[in-house]
């Protein structure tokens, strides 16, 4: 058997007593690489290899996933985060100016023995703090500032390795508003439409509106109260509320009665009777009729025992001009003298071509020649009798300037042949003007009791004292002592020439 072996043989050899029985061994030698196993070919060693890499891939691609979601996880454990009403910030928190909010930190992770400190860089808006033990952000803004990313970080004081960060963005803005310019009247079957002006808001879009209680023939189209009232009904106020999807919320009140609409062709009693107030705001049918089509009525910014002086805006425009409306006594019809004597005013103030007269636009009588209308610049100012009032009195450098205004205007007036007969500070109106010395105009209004002056035989302008009824034109504190003198003595002479130099 040995000898077998080492010649490369194998078999066996069976004894038996007496017998010995040889049996040829095969051949042991072990096929080369190239040949493959009995049954087995090389296109299926091929497919089991690659189902093999398959499953190898799959494997390790089931292990990364899992473990990066185990570290996911384990992250949002250890997450600081911010909330603000109980629910996380996402994205940009608007903050209004003068609004007090709390943004509450939510540290995951943290022990709650471990002593966390808080730090948060740039340094936050005026008016809100951060509490360094708790992380919470609170207070009411009182700066204005742009779109801004703060960081946070949270420190454990006992393990310093131990920290936790995360940015917050906020902008502080206007408070947002919301007002209609509607007026407090409408009338019955009036079209209805009124926008909203809208303020503080981070832009005008994604916006909703709501109103309560609306009567069923108005209602609120993307924040434009629109309809037409059926019928009418008393005063009352209604809440409308502008909400933007980024939290941002404002609310107004608006309160309209429905009338029954008066004639077309006539102007409102509340003109004829003289009972609209100063800052009352007014409706097209307080305005004459010739007027109606041009010009919006907005609200009374004057008015005296025969007259009321009404901001106007000039319809498709945003020009506003002042109309100036004088009733005629006992409601009847101006006479020649008392037309000519209003139109003398409206001819001084429309050829008059100087910056310290106001001037004139149209003028015209409407309701029958019961009421005088002029439309006028409108001059954004105060009388200087409401100065001396409120004791805000002059100093002397102010008063040269101011005089030395008038005096130009009343060049003007003189050299048109006019006499103003009532200078006063109740007819001179202050304003803002940059162009001027000292920053302010003076400027002469109300020519209601001008005359004309007659040359006389020197060529110079010459003036009656009084009118041609004997009333008594001027104002008597304000006048000069020619004016008053034969008048208040009662002698005759009432008609006498004087110069306009009354009006100095």
């Amino acid at each position: 058997a040995s000898e077998l072996e080492a010649a490369g043989f194998s078999g066996s050899v069976v004894t038996s007593v007496g017998e010995v029985e040889t049996i040829e061994a095969q051949s042991t030698t072990t096929p080369g690489p190239t040949e493959a196993p009995s049954g087995m070919d090389t296109t299926t060693l091929a497919i089991i290899a690659i189902v093999a890499a398959v499953v190898l891939v799959v494997g390790v691609g089931i292990f990364l996933k899992c473990y990066r979601r185990s570290s996911k996880v384990d992250d949002v454990e250890k997450a600081l985060l911010y909330k603000r009403n109980g629910s996380a910030l996402v994205g940009l928190l608007i903050w209004e100016l003068g609004d007090f909010s709390e943004l509450s930190a939510d540290l995951k992770g943290g022990s709650k023995d471990s002593d966390i400190k808080y730090t948060v860089s740039p340094s936050l808006p005026k008016g809100v703090k951060m509490d360094e033990d708790t992380g919470n952000i609170y207070g009411k803004p009182e700066e204005l500032r742009t779109s801004q990313s703060y960081n946070i970080k949270a420190v454990d004081a006992a393990d310093p390795q131990k920290s936790w960060s995360c940015s917050v963005m906020f902008e502080v803005t206007e408070k947002a508003g919301i007002h209609y310019d509607l007026r407090e009247e409408m009338y019955v079957g009036e079209d209805v439409q009124c926008a909203p002006q809208l303020s503080g808001f981070v832009d005008e879009t994604d916006i909703t509106f709501d109103a309560v209680d609306l009567p069923g023939d108005l209602k609120i189209k993307r924040g434009i109260l629109v309809g037409k009232p059926e019928k009418a009904m008393n005063l009352d106020s209604y809440t409308i509320t502008a909400r933007h999807k980024n939290g941002q919320k404002a609310s107004c009140h608006i309160q309209f009665k429905v009338v029954e609409r008066p004639s077309d062709t006539t102007v409102s009693n509340r003109v004829t009777e003289c009972i609209l107030e100063k800052g009352e705001e007014c409706t097209s049918h307080d305005l004459p009729e010739e007027l109606r089509k041009d010009f919006e009525a907005e609200v009374v910014i004057g008015k005296g025992g025969f007259g009321t002086v009404i901001r106007i805006k000039e319809k498709g425009m945003d020009t506003r001009m002042a109309l100036k409306m004088i009733v005629a006594p006992d409601k009847k019809p101006f006479g020649d003298k008392e037309k000519q004597r209003l139109m003398r005013e409206a001819m001084v103030l429309k050829k008059a071509d100087s910056p310290h007269i106001v001037k004139a636009s149209r003028q015209g009588f409407s309701d029958g020649d019961r009421i005088f209308f002029m439309v006028m610049d409108l001059l954004d100012g105060e009388p200087l009798d409401e100065r001396i009032k409120r004791g805000d009195l002059m100093t002397e450098s102010e008063a040269v300037r101011a005089g030395m205004q008038v005096l130009r205007g009343l060049l003007e007036i003189h050299s048109l042949g006019v006499t103003h007969r009532d200078i006063k500070p109740g007819n001179i109106i202050c304003t803002d003007d940059d162009e001027e010395a000292g920053g302010k105009r003076y400027t002469i209004i109300d020519m209601g009791v001008a005359i004309a002056a007659e040359k006389d035989a020197d060529k110079n302008f010459q003036t009656t004292m009084n009118t041609k009824g004997g009333t008594f034109a001027g104002t008597v504190m304000y006048c000069c002592p020619e004016m008053v003198n034969q008048y208040i003595n009662n002698r005759p002479g009432l008609t006498e020439k004087v110069g306009p130099y009354v009006d100095m």
